[in-house]
């Protein structure tokens, strides 16, 4: 079963890779191209985990806000409230994660 999680999590990197070269060019080539991509996707992936997201939607969502505002995303915001929601374990992850999409400045 190990090994059948771990095909899932690469392919998942991948698809988030392919993702994020793909929508945010001009941040995936500040961040030195491809291999650097995949690491810090896989820096978040590590961080949604400590804050308790498991979810590939969850965790997709987090690498989308690392890659557009960097890392990490919520203190490059600079909004004390978002950093409050996104750690508070009392709300579920998603919907840590709904609220913090909708508490982001527009544009």
């Amino acid at each position: 079963m190990a090994v059948f999680r771990e095909t899932a999590v690469r392919r998942f990197e991948s698809a988030m890779a392919c993702d994020v070269l793909s929508h945010y060019p001009g941040e995936a080539e500040s961040l030195g191209g491809p291999e650097t991509v995949l690491a810090m996707i896989r820096r978040t992936i590590d961080y949604g985990r400590t804050l308790g997201f498991e979810t590939e939607r969850d965790l997709a969502a987090l690498i989308n806000l690392t890659a557009a505002y960097g890392e990490p995303f919520e203190e490059k915001v600079g909004d004390a409230d978002i950093v409050d929601v996104l750690r508070d374990r009392e709300i579920v992850p998603s919907t840590r994660i709904e609220l913090v999409l909708q508490m982001l400045p527009e544009g």
